[in-house]
């Protein structure tokens, strides 16, 4: 199976795994939706792509608004032609110093962070995906 020609969105794409994910694509012959909520960064990895000679785009959205992750898919669609792969790479994660002496149970109501505090048993997330 080749991925060559063929489009990834990759949220979280602007620093760490995610760039290095969004660069794997694309070495291995991707277009690249470049999906984070720091422009700079995204510019930088975008950079990248195209210096290795694929198509590259970028796009600013926040993955816990859910409409920001559909405008993201749209844009994608738009701008590279289609999309046919999803790294959902981005997380989120909330430090919460009220918890650092609760052996690991939550020292406030669920609801109250709405964000959700990765490793955290009682919190719920929601993965985002797009499809046809």
């Amino acid at each position: 199976m080749t991925i060559k020609g063929k489009v990834a969105l990759v949220t979280g794409a602007g620093q760490g795994i995610g760039r290095g994910i969004a660069l794997r694509l694309a070495k291995d012959g991707a277009d690249i939706a470049v999906v984070d909520i720091n422009t700079d960064k995204m510019a930088e990895v975008a950079a990248e792509i195209e210096e290795l000679g694929r198509k590259a785009t970028t796009f600013k959205a926040d993955v816990s608004a859910r409409a920001e992750v559909y405008a993201a898919v749209e844009h994608t669609e738009k701008t590279l032609g289609g999309l046919d792969i999803m790294v959902n790479n981005a997380g989120i994660a909330q430090v919460d110093p009220r918890r650092c002496n609760t052996g690991g149970r939550r020292a406030h109501p669920e609801n109250q962070y709405p964000r959700c505090s990765l490793g955290d048993p009682g919190c719920r997330c929601e993965i985002q995906i797009a499809g046809p």
